[in-house]
């Protein structure tokens, strides 16, 4: 395995699955107790920069430069797939309740519905990078940083600030 790039995430339906992803534009899982990689990896096409799981629905979520996709890895394919054109994906996280998912990409963070892959929301207004965000445990607000040191909370229904 070459050039890892992110931390492996963990499957929160399955303690023994465990995936990385790396320079080399592969996300591999790795299962069971042998610590074998799965002879099967998910094919990116460029450096993977981060990944997350679903807490349900054997999903997967990977950022890589522009490129954002969901995988199924229950099923071995790919779900949705689009192009960020507002800068490199720098993070992507599911909701808690795992029907949304946003990604972090320059001074905006993207976030659609997992069934319908519908905009939820675009979040915008930050003077800096996004580098970092977090839902609220409901699902109805994110947390998010930037390189400006702007900590912000963003309410999703609404779209709106809700503290700066």
């Amino acid at each position: 395995f070459t050039n890892m790039k992110n931390k492996p995430s963990q499957s929160p339906e399955d303690e023994l699955l465990v995936m990385t992803g790396s320079d080399d534009g592969y996300v591999r899982s790795w299962a069971g107790l042998s610590a074998k990689p799965n002879p099967r990896p998910f094919r990116i096409g460029t450096g993977v920069a981060t990944m997350a799981f679903s807490p349900e629905r054997g999903l997967f979520a990977v950022g890589a430069a522009k490129y954002f996709a969901l995988w199924n890895y229950t099923r071995d394919r790919r779900d949705h797939a689009v192009a960020s054109q507002i800068g490199d994906i720098r993070c992507v996280a599911f909701s808690p309740t795992g029907k949304q998912v946003c990604w972090a990409a320059g001074l905006s963070l993207q976030c659609i519905d997992v069934d319908d892959k519908l905009p939820v929301a675009t979040l915008r207004g930050f003077r800096g990078k996004v580098l970092s965000f977090a839902y609220t445990p409901d699902s109805t607000r994110v947390f998010s940083a930037s390189d400006d040191g702007q900590l912000m909370l963003w309410w999703l229904q609404g779209r709106s600030k809700a503290v700066e």
